[in-house]
């Protein structure tokens, strides 16, 4: 049966290309965004509380399908257009290494920053809008917090996806590379769903975390010391 999934999937991918790859990312984004929700839901309970039915969030989930279709659709054109640029410059038979250094520097560059920030717009601004009326602070609320997330998150990313990318450029064809990238995304999309609903600290917030906790530290001590001088001087 996965012989004929694939013969099924070849034939789509052939016939409607853009679609058939925005279906799949959706529906990636879809399952990893809800399995996510419920180890997280799992995780953050108490063992006692377990019994309570999980409550899966649908606007949270669906925002995430919606940005598999805004992402795919991207990185469609997107990686066409590297496919086509850089082997003007760089044919692939001659210069295959090269070629695949470009591409994936370009799109580590300025693909995947964009890719990021789309993410964090999309799933956060559609999961709000089924909660308020008020779009205009909703959108700035949303903007401000990619902002916050976009280079934190992308520490992360350029710790998984230069690798893949060099393997998926060098070695996929072009019209398997988004499965590929989507394969790599069943685990990446939870991770961004965690962080975009859990919050990653931004570099603001660990500078303040970090002063809230050497001032406590401090004070600890400073109170050791004043213990210690009144037992000196009790003695």
């Amino acid at each position: 049966w996965l012989r004929v999934a694939w013969d099924i999937y070849c034939r789509n991918l052939e016939e409607q290309p853009l679609l058939t790859k925005a279906s799949m990312a959706s529906l990636i984004f879809f399952s990893s965004d809800s399995a996510t929700q419920y180890i997280s839901s799992y995780n953050t309970t108490n063992s006692s509380d377990r019994n309570i039915a999980f409550v899966w969030d649908a606007p949270r989930a669906l925002s995430g399908a919606s940005f598999g279709v805004v992402a795919t659709t991207w990185l469609h054109y997107w990686w066409g257009f590297l496919e086509y640029a850089v082997g003007a410059r760089l044919p692939v038979a001659q210069y295959r290494l090269s070629n695949t250094f470009i591409k994936v520097l370009a799109d580590q560059v300025i693909g995947a920053p964009l890719y990021i920030y789309g993410y964090y717009v999309t799933t956060s601004f559609g999961k709000a809008v089924a909660t308020t009326n008020d779009l205009s602070k909703t959108w700035s609320e949303t903007t401000h917090k990619a902002n916050q997330m976009l280079w934190p998150t992308m520490l992360q990313h350029w710790k998984l996806w230069p690798f893949v990318h060099a393997l998926n450029f060098y070695f996929a064809p072009i019209h398997h590379r988004v499965l590929v990238q989507n394969t790599v995304l069943v685990g990446w999309s939870g991770y961004l769903s965690h962080l975009n609903n859990r919050q990653l600290m931004t570099p603001a917030q660990e500078i303040k975390v970090t002063i809230i906790r050497r001032e406590t530290e401090l004070k600890m001590e400073a109170e050791r010391l004043k213990r210690q001088q009144e037992k000196q001087l009790n003695k």
